[in-house]
């Protein structure tokens, strides 16, 4: 059976009005009620998110070049200060998130943005002992993983640290 309550299809009628009515009551028509000024503010605002989004996708590694591999990072944290695991952003400007803060600290280091993808998320205030992340980036081949563990805890703050740094295997998620 088709759409509606109960399976049965609301029957359209019309009205004097010039508006149509369903079997719930009269139907409004939302968008004629919308002036110019909304229309306006309501594709800025889509045409900000996209412009957004754009931004944010334009600094990361792209997975298809050949010099491009997998990382995966050993984490420990002290939730206490965090808003959970996940990137949150308000109007005020971003929580502080665990997410957040490696990305921001290590941009400098690995010379690149790069994306984390964790193995699990923790909720605001819960701490971490052996949190895997992983990450994909364009490192020289000569690149020593235990100097990277170093350079890295010394752009994160006291309160995360690298445990360890080593490359995923072949066709890993």
């Amino acid at each position: 059976k088709s759409g509606g309550r109960c399976g049965q299809r609301p029957q359209m009628a019309s009205t004097a009005a010039g508006t149509s009515k369903n079997a719930h009551g009269p139907l409004r028509d939302r968008a004629a009620e919308r002036t110019e000024a909304e229309w306006e503010t309501i594709y800025a605002a889509r045409k900000a998110r996209k412009e957004k989004h754009r931004a944010r996708a334009a600094g990361v590694i792209d997975r298809r070049n050949p010099r491009c591999r997998r990382y995966w990072m050993v984490l420990s944290y002290e939730g206490g200060g965090f808003h959970g695991w996940q990137k949150q952003e308000l109007a005020d400007g971003p929580l502080r998130t665990v997410e957040g803060v490696l990305e921001e600290r290590l941009r400098p280091v690995l010379a690149q943005r790069v994306k984390f993808w964790p193995a699990g998320r923790t909720d605001a205030g819960v701490s971490a002992r052996g949190q895997v992340a992983q990450f994909d980036a364009v490192l020289p081949e000569s690149t020593a993983l235990t100097a990277l563990t170093g350079a890295v805890n010394a752009a994160l703050p006291p309160d995360v640290r690298c445990l360890s740094l080593a490359l995923a295997r072949k066709g890993s998620s």
